[in-house]
C-alpha cells in the first residue's frame, strides 16, 4: 500500500507543470470579527472594525494541487476592540490550468483572540486561550492576483477579562469568539506560468 501511495505521489509532482512551485500571496480585506465575550455572566456583542491583512507562502505539488501556510490578523488592528491572529496550514486545488483558476481548499489554524483596549473606554484581555479551528475557502487565481472567501471556525477561547478604566471592578474569567467571515484580495509573487 505505501508503495502505491508512493507511486502516486511521484507521479502527480514529476510530470511537466505549467506553473512555477514557490509562491508568496500578500493579501487584504475584510472580516467579519463580531466581538463577543462573557464577562461576569454577561454577554456583550458588538460589530469589530473588518481589516484583514494576510501573509501565504505556499508550494505548488502540481498544477491543481498547493500546500501553504497562512499568517493573518484581522479586527480592529488600530487603537481598542477585538482582534484574532491566527497561523496554520492549508490546501487548495485548481479546477483549471489557465489564466483563470478557481479553486476550493480547506486550512488548519492557531486561533488567538484578545480585546485591546484604550485603558478608559473599552474592555481588555489577558491570558488569553490559543485554540485548533479550521477554514474551508473558495476562491481564484487570475495571472498574479486572487481572491479568497474563508469561513474559520474554532471554539470560544478561555481569558480573563478587564472592564474599562473608569469603572473599578475586578478581572473576571470570560471567553472570547474566534470565528469570522472573510473576503481577501491580493497579489502573489512566483507561483505564475512557466515562460
Amino acid at each position: 500500500m505505501k508503495l502505491v501511495v508512493l507511486l502516486i505521489f511521484l507521479s502527480t509532482s514529476l510530470y511537466a507543470q505549467q506553473y512555477k512551485r514557490l509562491r508568496v500571496g500578500i493579501g487584504l480585506g475584510w472580516g467579519n470579527v463580531i466581538a463577543n465575550y462573557n464577562y461576569s455572566g454577561s454577554n456583550i456583542q458588538r460589530s469589530e472594525g473588518p481589516v484583514l491583512i494576510s501573509l501565504e507562502p505556499s508550494y505548488r505539488f502540481n498544477d491543481r494541487i498547493r500546500v501553504g501556510v497562512r499568517l493573518e490578523a484581522v479586527g480592529q488592528l488600530i487603537g481598542g476592540g477585538q482582534n484574532i491572529t491566527s497561523y496554520g496550514i492549508n490546501g487548495q486545488y485548481y479546477f483549471l490550468k489557465k489564466r483563470f483558476r478557481p479553486f476550493v481548499g480547506m486550512g488548519l489554524s492557531f486561533f488567538h483572540p484578545r480585546l485591546v483596549g484604550d485603558g478608559f473606554y473599552s474592555f481588555n484581555s489577558e491570558l488569553e486561550e490559543i485554540l485548533l479551528g479550521f477554514y474551508p475557502r473558495i476562491g481564484f487565481d487570475f495571472g498574479h492576483l486572487f481572491m479568497i472567501v474563508e469561513k474559520n471556525i474554532v471554539n470560544n477561547a478561555n481569558a480573563k477579562i478587564y472592564p474599562p478604566g473608569q469603572i473599578q471592578l475586578p478581572a473576571k474569567d470570560g471567553t472570547l469568539s474566534s470565528n469570522y467571515f472573510s473576503l481577501k484580495i491580493g497579489i502573489f509573487i512566483g507561483g505564475g506560468r512557466k515562460k
